[in-house]
Formats: structure tokens, sequence, C-alpha cells
């Protein structure tokens, strides 16, 4: 990791504690100013890399994201997909059919806004304050970065999420730790570190839809579906900002609600024409009735027999470390390889009730996103929901 990328992760750092600009708003208005930029990524096939920027609006210090490529395009329809999807699940009937199931108030995951410039003024603008900041205090080491930048046709500018991503979470500080990743047991309630589910495993469970849908497979190693086994948790981030409680005295610790926030996710179509189209189609399909199946049987055998939540713990464990899953497992590898992807990025080993909460944020997406009767759906995941909905009922 350069040390750019980890600065701009600790909470005390300059861009953490800067307000987020309006990336609706030009940037090129009034008397605004970029003070400082960082490049903060390195550029991947068809990236240019991701420039954090320091704007001064009017006194303040304020900050966003500006990104070049070309992906640019499908980079920009991915978020617009990922915010209809966050946007839907925000709907009554959505959240109506969370709480039947036990899910209370917990908001979908979050989509940064996102800008496309092309051409003109403002793009101008941008260019030409990155060079002079280059200039001053950089000695120009940026310049063939920024002259990259300006030979494209478009730019996209960004929120700056502020937080870390999956990756970096174990630096944090343990208050944020703890509340990103509580105790959870649904077997034990009383020895929740919340009353309530934790909200960015449910949210993981509902990206992991979005991934599956755009055929994005830059972030979670899911086994089955995708052939990459590493994964990308900085395209992950958690947001870690503070929240005022009534109960809050000098000397308590701050309250913190996590929230998991989407980045750098792209399009990837399958052209009907395309032989692995079919392919790609079943392995979604799949593995959509293993999650769905998986958490049913687990909640039944838990209601049945406390016991069996231990017995999947160790099977868990063994199967990740073999890195080999048999068909007729009762843990089926796209679970276990999710599992095992998450408790390396945070180093923090997840209960068995933990694992569920993400399966259960993958099916409750499932059903807000996809409505009856509609072609979408039915084309992709209609066969593997109605398969599992009559299990479940």
């Amino acid at each position: 990791m350069a040390d750019s990328d980890h600065d701009l992760q600790q909470p005390e750092d300059e861009y953490q504690k800067a307000e987020v600009y309006d990336v609706n708003v030009p940037l090129n208005t009034g008397g605004n100013k970029i003070n400082d930029f960082r490049f903060i990524s390195g550029a991947s096939a068809g990236s240019d890399g991701v420039f954090a920027v320091k704007l001064n609006q009017d006194g303040v210090d304020k900050v966003l994201v500006v990104k070049g490529g070309g992906t640019i395009g499908k980079e920009a329809l991915s978020y617009l997909f990922a915010g209809w999807m966050a946007k839907r699940l925000r709907d009554d009937e959505y959240l109506d059919e969370g709480a039947k199931n036990g899910v209370q108030h917990i908001p979908p995951f979050r989509v940064p806004s996102l800008r496309m410039i092309g051409k003109g003024e403002e793009f101008s603008w941008i260019i030409e304050q990155f060079h002079a900041v280059d200039k001053e205090s950089k000695q120009g080491l940026e310049d063939a970065r920024i002259t990259k930048l300006a030979a494209r046709t478009y730019i996209i500018v960004l929120d700056f999420i502020k937080g870390a991503s999956l990756d970096f979470t174990l630096e944090l500080p343990k208050p944020m730790l703890k509340q990103i990743f509580p105790l959870v047991s649904k077997k034990h309630p009383e020895q929740n570190d919340q009353k309530h589910e934790n909200p960015v495993l449910h949210q993981i469970g509902e990206i992991i839809l979005l991934d599956m849908l755009i055929n994005n497979w830059d972030r979670f190693p899911l086994e089955g579906v995708w052939d990459c086994r590493e994964g990308n948790p900085k395209n992950l981030m958690i947001t870690t900002t503070p929240e005022p409680t009534e109960a809050a005295t000098p000397t308590s610790e701050p309250t913190f609600q996590p929230q998991a926030t989407v980045i750098d996710q792209m399009i990837s179509p399958i052209r009907d024409a395309v032989p692995g189209k079919e392919k790609y189609l079943n392995s979604v399909k799949k593995a959509t009735r293993t999650i769905w199946k998986y958490e049913y049987e687990a909640s039944h055998k838990k209601a049945a027999d406390p016991a069996s939540t231990e017995k999947r713990e160790r099977i868990l464990k063994r199967k990740m470390s073999e890195r080999h899953i048999s068909k007729e497992s009762e843990v089926p590898e796209t679970v276990a390889s999710l599992r095992g992807f998450i408790e390396g990025c945070t180093q923090n080993q997840l209960t068995d009730d933990s694992i569920d909460i993400v399966c259960d944020g993958f099916i409750h997406a499932c059903t807000g996103v996809f409505k009856t009767g509609d072609e979408f759906s039915t084309k992709i995941l209609g066969e593997a929901l109605d398969k599992n909905k009559k299990r479940v009922e």
C-alpha cells in the first residue's frame, strides 16, 4: 500500500477531517481553488488512477475524488445502477419485508455521488489547477499523470468517502472496529455487542447481489461465480463517522454508525453472442440457490439442534483451510470462500451467526430488488428465487 493510501485512511488525516465537497456543484464555481491533490491508486487496465483532491470553497477546505480512464463509461453506469438498487432497497415494500423477518431499520449500502465531466471550461479548469499545484508543491512529479488525464474525453468526480477499506479496518481504533464487526449471536442475544443486527454484514450481502448483477468480479472472491480467488478489499469502504448520542459524556467512548460503501466497481457485460453468457447466468443461479438453501437449513438446524452451530463452525474452518469443498459438503464453497475472505482481510473471526447475517442481506436484497413479473429478474435470478421461495414457504 502506498503511503498516500495509508495516510488517507487514518482518522486524523487532514482529508478525513475536511468536509466533503458536493460534486453536483461545478468545481470552477466562484472563487474555488484546488490547494492539494494526492494520487491514491495505481492505474489498472483502462484507468489513469484516482486522485483525492482538496479544494478551498469560500475559505473552507473540502475534499472530493477525480478519476479518468478508458473504462469511465462502464464505471459511471455501474454507479448509476448501484444507486438505483440502493434506492429500491429503501422502498417501503422492502423495509416491510425485512421487518417480517426480524431485520429492523437497516439502511442499504452506500453509493457515492458521481458526475461525469466532458471537455469544456470545467474540465480545462481542473487540469490547469492540477498543473499549478504540481508545479508549486510537487516539483512537477505528477506532470505525466496529469497530462494523461487531460488527454481523456471524460473524467468523473465522486464523493470522497471517509472511512477505511475492508483490509484497513484492523488499524482503526478499537471502538470503531468493535462496532463494525461486533459479536453477534442469535443463540445468546444477551451477549451481543449491539442490540440490533450488524448493518455492515447485512449490507455486504446486498453488495454481493449487486456484483452478481453487473458481473463485477473485482471485490469478493465468490467461488463458483468468478475465477478470481483473491478479491479486492480496497473496493469496499467502511464509513466510520461518529454519531452524537443523548447519553454521550465527555469521558464516554464515541458511538459510530458503520456503513458499507461501494467504490470502483464496473459493469462487465456479456453479449448474447458470447458463449460464456449462459455459463455465467447458470453460475449466478447456482450460487443464489446455494445461499438461500444454506440460510434456510441453518435457521432450521439451529432451532432444532443448538449444537449444530458449533458443528458448522468446525466444518467451515476446515474447508477454508483446505480450499477444497466436495459437492456433498453441507458447507458450500460460496459461503466458505466469502467468510475466509472477510476474516483474512479484517483479522477478525466471524461467528457463525455473523455469516448468516451476510446471507440474510443477500436474500432480503433479492426480495427487495426483484418484484413479481420483473422480466430482468426472471431471466437472471427468477429460476433460483422461485425454487427457494417455495422451499422457505
